[in-house]
């Protein structure tokens, strides 16, 4: 009696062992297809996060080309500003001729030859009262860099002349990737260090005669952290949206154990 009921339970044992052992088997090989496939999915971000990144890289060096072929056909450009508006366009010529004359003073009228001149349309950002911005393409390049020169010296001008500033005329991509500078060069004017632009855009940076340069706002914000320049500014830079990353396995293929011999 006591034997058959050994065997009976012995019997069932084996049944619930032989049905756990089929669910372990069933998991096993769920699991193992899961991982494979998840291997997969894995292998196929890597590779399209890798092309992205590439495609990225290669963009912006389009647009960077782009920005610089762009910038050097507006090479013998200026932009002014303070121009009245009650200077028509067709008298914006010899208006600007006569303006030119008192920078260059010793500059013949063939050396001031204005290619064009015309009126921009004002930004939404600028009050009502402000004149349109004039774009000037000035025939010869070195007077061109002398006029820039002699107007930021700010010279003593007759009262029509006065309000006239003088800016470069760069296109909208250089001047968003300057604008991307901002806040470390207004830390870098904050602290009286002097710097300048390069071309595709950088800064040139001259602390205490020790010149460095900063290809990236990144970069610029890094240097003036390392100066100890107002370094809470630096942490509120805002950063530009990432690049897809690759990603790793995470997990441990399932061996599967040879089921021993009975």
């Amino acid at each position: 009696m006591l034997a058959e009921l050994q065997l009976n339970i012995t019997k069932e044992l084996q049944q619930s062992l032989h049905a756990v052992r089929a669910e372990i088997s069933s998991l096993g090989e769920r699991t193992s297809h899961i991982e494979n496939k998840m291997t997969e999915i894995t292998t196929a971000h890597n590779d399209m996060a890798d092309v992205t990144i590439s495609m990225e890289e290669q963009l912006q060096s389009m647009q960077a080309k782009l920005a610089d072929m762009e910038d050097r056909s507006r090479r013998n450009n200026l932009r002014f500003r303070g121009v009245r508006e009650s200077v028509k366009p067709d008298d914006l010529t010899e208006y600007l001729t006569d303006y030119f004359s008192l920078l260059l003073p010793q500059a013949s009228q063939t050396d001031l030859i204005i290619d064009r001149a015309h009126r921009l349309p004002k930004p939404k950002h600028l009050a009502g009262d402000v004149p349109r911005d004039v774009i000037v393409r000035i025939h010869f390049y070195h007077i061109k860099e002398k006029i820039a020169m002699a107007a930021r010296s700010q010279p003593s001008l007759p009262p029509r002349f006065k309000d006239i500033s003088v800016s470069a005329d760069l296109s909208a991509a250089t001047l968003s990737r300057c604008r991307a500078f901002q806040q470390s060069t207004a830390i870098l004017r904050a602290h009286g260090i002097q710097y300048r632009w390069g071309f595709p855009v950088k800064l040139l940076i001259n602390k205490n005669g020790t010149k460095m340069m900063a290809n990236s706002p990144e970069e610029a914000l890094h240097l003036c952290k390392k100066w100890n320049l107002t370094e809470e500014e630096v942490e509120a830079h805002p950063t530009k949206r990432p690049s897809p990353s690759r990603i790793q396995e995470e997990w441990s293929t399932v061996v599967h154990r040879k089921k021993r011999a009975t």
